[in-house]
């Protein structure tokens, strides 16, 4: 018989947390097996959500969560781990997520910003947004991913518009920027947070919502980068030995059908993306979001011209925050083109029909790791 209980947990930043939570045996104390089998899309909420510290990023595991001591896994009797991660228990409407997508607008956008257009992946959008927002206090900071000479990604949290054009461009590759959500909590400066991320980041920060945890209570606004897939920092190393490129020399890297990286000086190099994309993990392939549900805005360049970003507006937050960088002179926008929306929807579709795929074949293999619950007697 499932019983109801109140459980108190202290942290070691003094934030404590209230749950109501429904307590059955399960045999996972955390996330490690998850990680072993490759469900694990290092969105970095465990690494936030950890009331012992136990979860780390280390630079010789750049691509997972370093898992401590078992030890303190045997006390922890809410495996917030488990219940935060985007990869378990993922919702099953998110598999037709097609048929439920009404967004509030669909535009194409294009900064009007030298400054950030020289940085930017495509039009620059999200970048000028979170100035936008910056500079009418919508938001104080953001958490966002920039990356050393090695391609690391590096997320961090901060309220500069510096360093927010400096991480500019996608990386394509796992980057744990919700483990800075623990930073902001312990930051009484920081009261309002942007957060950038691929679609299972902010589908955590919702599981995050849901189960009522502070660590989300600073973040009004959520912005989804479109997303297939990310590779490990390891699989991209792998490539730029196979091309024969230093990391360092890598100014850019594009997926269009293959891989193409750009040098600094002007060079580009191919690489097949079916070949890259041989050790994706379960992860990648099980996920049904190219954008997010939980967004409040999704920016991607499927479905726009070359230097511009195509952009989902779903909430009144979104639209408030484009309206920002569309006042301030920041950002142009003008509609999608009907034949280029019919482009993005098959991606959304595909997306979501694949993954069903293998989310099926995964929860026949896996059962109770990938479907739950996770509270422990």
């Amino acid at each position: 018989m499932k019983l109801m209980v109140i459980i108190r947990v202290k942290y070691s930043n003094d934030y404590s947390l209230n749950r109501l939570i429904v307590v059955s045996e399960i045999e996972f104390k955390n996330v490690s097996k998850s990680i072993e089998l490759g469900f694990c899309s290092f969105c970095g909420a465990c690494l936030s959500v950890c009331p012992f510290n136990n979860l780390t990023y280390s630079p010789d595991t750049p691509s997972t969560p370093k898992v401590g001591s078992s030890t303190h896994c045997d006390k922890c009797k809410l495996t917030l781990c488990m219940q935060t991660c985007p990869q378990l228990r993922i919702p099953e409407q998110l598999y037709e997520l097609n048929e439920k997508i009404k967004p509030i607008a669909i535009y194409v956008a294009r900064s009007k910003d030298k400054s950030i257009l020289e940085r930017a992946q495509d039009g620059g959008a999200v970048t000028s947004i979170l100035v936008a927002c910056l500079r009418s206090k919508i938001i104080d900071s953001a958490i966002v991913v920039k990356r050393n000479d090695e391609w690391k990604p590096l997320p961090i949290l901060t309220s500069s518009e510096d360093e927010i054009i400096e991480a500019s461009g996608t990386k394509y590759v796992y980057a744990p920027s919700l483990m800075k959500l623990k930073e902001a909590l312990t930051k009484k400066e920081v009261n309002s947070i942007a957060v950038v991320g691929v679609p299972c980041q902010i589908r955590a920060l919702e599981k995050m919502k849901e189960m009522k945890l502070r660590h989300v209570n600073k973040v009004k606004l959520r912005i989804g980068l479109f997303c297939t897939h990310n590779f490990t920092w390891e699989c991209i190393q792998k490539i730029f030995n196979e091309l024969g490129l230093s990391p360092s020399d890598v100014v850019r890297m594009d997926i269009k059908a293959k891989l193409i990286f750009t040098t600094r000086n002007g060079k580009s190099y191919e690489y097949p993306l079916d070949k890259a994309s041989q050790n994706l993990r379960p992860a990648c392939k099980q996920c049904p979001e190219f954008i997010s549900m939980y967004a409040d805005i999704n920016v991607g360049s499927i479905g726009s011209p070359k230097g511009w970003s195509t952009v989902i507006v779903t909430t009144t937050q979104g639209e408030n925050a484009l309206n920002e960088a569309i006042n301030q002179g920041l950002l142009e926008v003008k509609p999608i083109e009907e034949k280029k929306l019919k482009l993005l929807m098959k991606f959304i579709k595909r997306k979501a029909e694949e993954a069903k795929k293998y989310r099926t074949e995964y929860v026949n293999k896996y059962g109770k790791l990938l479907t739950g619950p996770y509270i422990k007697k």
